[in-house]
């Protein structure tokens, strides 16, 4: 199991996020200042008959910094799954699709990676 600093994660939402470490602790994590935006165009990929196959794509962002090998990206969920390539890039979730709120910051329940699938 790899182990990543605390120090070495980088928050690219707009606003801290609170996970949940034990009933009563939690750490904080403020943004960083840097906001991660895509931008998304439809497009007709393909056509199966008469039938439009379409597909979701979207347009790299320079705000999501190039791999360092030292620091760990939080990233919105969809985001981390576009660039499912990349291990340095983690989404908060929780129990639910929506994470509880405490005094405006959201807590969440810890960071994970995009999905895999095992051949």
């Amino acid at each position: 199991m790899e182990y990543i600093p605390i120090e070495n994660l980088v928050n690219l939402l707009a606003h801290p996020i609170r996970i949940k470490i034990s009933q009563t602790q939690y750490i904080e994590i403020p943004p960083s200042g840097t906001f991660l935006r895509l931008i998304m165009t439809e497009i007709q990929c393909a056509t199966a008959g008469e039938i439009p196959v379409r597909q979701d794509a979207y347009i790299h962002s320079s705000a999501l910094p190039a791999p360092d090998g030292v620091h760990y990206y939080i990233v919105p969920r969809k985001i981390a799954g576009i660039y499912h390539d990349r291990d340095d890039l983690l989404y908060p979730y929780a129990d639910s699709r929506d994470p509880l709120s405490t005094e405006g910051v959201l807590e969440y329940l810890g960071l994970r990676r995009p999905d895999t699938l095992i051949r």
